[in-house]
């Protein structure tokens, strides 16, 4: 195997996303991050204290100065979608020419936004820039717990540029920590997106299901709704992955059981009903209902409320996708399905409300997926 420990990379943006893919970054260079590394923020401000954390050089504003000392292999591009254009068309394309002119090695980028496409990138940087666009893994640990094999990351590369083999591998190196890794076509991409954050609509449901049952005075928080939650896909499909930590159907009472195991299956199946209908590869419907479920649910059994709200905030940068979902949900969802708890504690909800709920995750993918289509203006 080649030997990457000198690799240099270069990551713009020092939110969550070029914090966490250090376990990539980190694992590659295999050692001290200082003069391998240098992280580009926009302000100064906790600029100081990042670098002490991050153990390299951190940098504010002069993305160009930042380029030009490591001369990084790799640029890790994962500022707010926004940025992304700018920044091509401005410092990031000042110094793949300034490379260029030099007859140097022209850096890859490896892009974290959704949009724009990957075709966008070349247009900008040149034929000779290798280009991709990564939704990463966010699963490496849930807690103190090793989930990476929950979830996978997902790679959009040109559907007409081809990258060197070297280069390619290298990518896969990279990403080697998170284990699993899927190459998902430009035209899919943003619409897959969607459907993967819809399923974050699984920790409202079980807030929601815990609320109700504490206004009744009933036991069961959102950690035993999560576990009848896994239960149920369980019993519903045979591919689900292997436990993690435990999970069972009697962890609520049998009628909330009920209620919560039907409100995961007919979302799922809403998110896969999306799959079809936008004409996204067979699998995807599979790997959200498998690896992003259950990703999801073994996180809300495993944290406190106010732990997985802290995560959510991570996650969910102002005006994503993420956050989208939780809009959608709150608008559109919450009411329904709080009145339809209520009610099936009394007497069960028939199929008709179940087919609704259907409908409800097949709209949360499509509304979070047409989101993602705008996020670079």
């Amino acid at each position: 195997m080649k030997d990457y420990r000198q690799t240099k990379f270069a990551v713009i943006g020092a939110g969550h996303i070029g914090k966490y893919m250090r376990v990539c970054y980190a694992d590659m260079i295999g050692g001290p991050l200082e003069g391998n590394v240098i992280i580009c923020k926009a302000r100064p401000e906790g600029a100081e204290e990042l670098s002490v954390e991050m153990g390299c050089e951190v940098v504010a504003g002069n993305v160009l100065g930042a380029l030009q000392k490591i001369e990084p292999d790799i640029i890790i591009l994962c500022p707010p979608p926004s940025q992304v254009p700018p920044l091509l068309r401005g410092e990031v394309s000042s110094y793949c020419n300034e490379r260029r002119k030099a007859g140097k090695n022209l850096p890859d980028i490896y892009s974290f936004s959704p949009t724009p496409k990957v075709d966008i990138y070349y247009e900008i940087l040149g034929e000779d820039v290798n280009n991709v666009k990564i939704l990463p893994n966010m699963f490496y640990t849930i807690g103190d717990l090793k989930t990476a094999e929950l979830e996978a990351n997902y790679i959009t590369f040109s559907d007409t540029r081809k990258w060197p083999q070297d280069n390619y591998k290298r990518l896969y190196r990279f990403l080697e920590p998170l284990i699993n890794t899927y190459e998902i076509s430009e035209k899919d991409s943003v619409s897959f997106l969607g459907v993967r954050n819809a399923a974050h609509c699984l920790f409202d449901m079980c807030f929601l299901i815990s609320d109700v049952l504490s206004a009744r005075g009933l036991k069961g928080d959102h950690r035993n709704a999560g576990q009848v939650m896994r239960a149920a896909l369980r019993q519903e499909w045979n591919d689900m992955p292997r436990a993690i930590i435990p999970c069972a159907i009697d962890a609520l009472k049998p009628r909330e059981a009920e209620f919560a195991g039907k409100s995961a299956i007919n979302w799922m199946k809403g998110l896969a009903d999306f799959c079809v209908a936008d004409k996204l590869p067979d699998y995807t419907g599979d790997l959200v209902r498998t690896k992003r479920a259950e990703a999801y649910l073994v996180s809300a059994c495993y944290f406190s409320r106010e732990e997985l709200h802290n995560l959510t905030r991570k996650l969910a940068t102002k005006g994503g996708v993420c956050e989208r979902s939780m809009i959608f949900f709150k608008e559109e969802c919450e009411t329904l399905m709080k009145d339809a708890i209520e009610k099936h504690l009394e007497n069960p909800v028939n199929e008709d409300w179940w087919q609704l709920w259907r409908k409800k995750g097949y709209e949360a993918a499509q509304t979070v997926a047409r989101h993602g289509l705008t996020l670079s203006g």
